[in-house]
C-alpha cells in the first residue's frame, strides 16, 4: 500500500513516532504517540470498493512533540532501499561510515546489526543469491 509507505517515510524524515492504528484494506488511521496531546492525525479510506485508490478524509500535520532518534520503520529493508546505490558503488563500505551517513541524512541512529543486514540484503539484490546462480548453472554449460 503506497499510502502506508508514505506515512512511514514521513515518520522517518520528520523523526516522529507515528502509529498506524487502523490499517486494513479499507481504511488507514495514523496517530502520533510522541506526546500526550500531539494533534497529528491522518484518516484515509478507500474511494471505491472496486478500486485500490485511497483518499485522505481528515488530517492534521501539526506536531507538539519532540524528535525521536530511533524508529521501528527504519529497518534494514528500508536502509537497503535508501543506500543500495552507495553500497553498489562501494561494496567495502564500513559500518561506521554508513551509520554516520544515516545520522547526517535523517538525524537517526541505527544499530550496526541493521547496517550488516542492509549490506547483506543489498549484496543479494545486486549480485543475486547463490541459489539462483546455482539454478542457472545449466544455462552456462
Amino acid at each position: 500500500m503506497v499510502l502506508k509507505e508514505a506515512v512511514q517515510e514521513y515518520a522517518i524524515i520528520h523523526g516522529k513516532l507515528i502509529k498506524l492504528k487502523k490499517n486494513d484494506g479499507r481504511r488507514l488511521q495514523a496517530v502520533c504517540l510522541g506526546g500526550l496531546k500531539c494533534p497529528f492525525y491522518l484518516y484515509a479510506s478507500k474511494l471505491d470498493k472496486s478500486e485500490s485508490t485511497f483518499v485522505i478524509k481528515t488530517m492534521s500535520l501539526e506536531h507538539t512533540c519532540g524528535r525521536v532518534d530511533k524508529l521501528k520503520y527504519a529497518s534494514s529493508k528500508w536502509l537497503c532501499n535508501r543506500y543500495s546505490k552507495k553500497l553498489n558503488r562501494d561494496t567495502h563500505l564500513d559500518v561506521k561510515s554508513l551509520q554516520e551517513d544515516v545520522l547526517e541524512d535523517y538525524c537517526m541512529n541505527v544499530t550496526k546489526h541493521q547496517i550488516y543486514r542492509a549490506k547483506k540484503r543489498a549484496k543479494v539484490m545486486i549480485e543475486g543469491s547463490y541459489i539462483e546462480q546455482y539454478g542457472r548453472l545449466r544455462d552456462y554449460a
